[in-house]
Formats: structure tokens, sequence, C-alpha cells
């Protein structure tokens, strides 16, 4: 009962060979769809990885920068304390100075 239609399956039946290959097909695109699907997803999932892990070192960064700038920034308010008390002190070592100039009898 063979026909001699390449089409013809061993059922004998040409349109179930339609359909199973348009079924094999559609496998395969589902298949083939799943799989890029999932590559897109192990990529947004390593990009999501790198930007948590950059968020991070970006975090760490900025506290040790935050931490300094207190440092820092105590330093800062103690020297310009310093400043203003040497520069009293100058001051009146140039007073002082110039009042012994003017006491000085002359030659």
């Amino acid at each position: 009962m063979h026909s001699d239609d390449p089409m013809t399956t061993i059922s004998g039946n040409p349109e179930r060979s339609e359909t199973d290959g348009w079924n094999k097909a559609r496998n395969v695109f589902a298949v083939v769809l799943l799989v890029v699907s999932a590559y897109q997803m192990g990529l947004s999932r390593g990009r999501y990885e790198k930007k948590v892990s950059d968020y991070s070192a970006l975090k760490t960064q900025y506290d040790r920068i935050e931490a300094e700038y207190s440092t820092l920034k105590t330093e800062y308010e103690t020297m310009q304390a310093e400043y203003a008390a040497l520069r009293t002190q100058y001051e009146g070592f140039q007073k002082q100075q110039a009042r012994a100039m003017t006491n000085q009898p002359k030659k």
C-alpha cells in the first residue's frame, strides 16, 4: 500500500505529512525562541548583577570619602582657629614693635 507520492506517510495520508512538517517547524521555532529568551534573560541578570556590584563598590567609596571629608573638615576648622589665634598674636607683636620703635631715643 505504498504510493509514489513523496508527501505520503506510512499511514498513506498526505495531509498528515504536511501537518507533521508544520508541527516540527513550530516546535523548532519554539525551542529557538525559548533558547534566545533564556539567553536574553541571562544577559539581563548578568547586567543587573554587574550594576549591583558596581553600586556596592561606589557606595563603599562614597562612604569612605564622606568619612574623609568629615575628618578633613574638622582639621580645616581647627587650622582656621589656630590661624586666627596666631594672626592676633602676630598683630600684637607688630604693635609692640611699633611702640618700641617710637619710644627709642633718637641718636
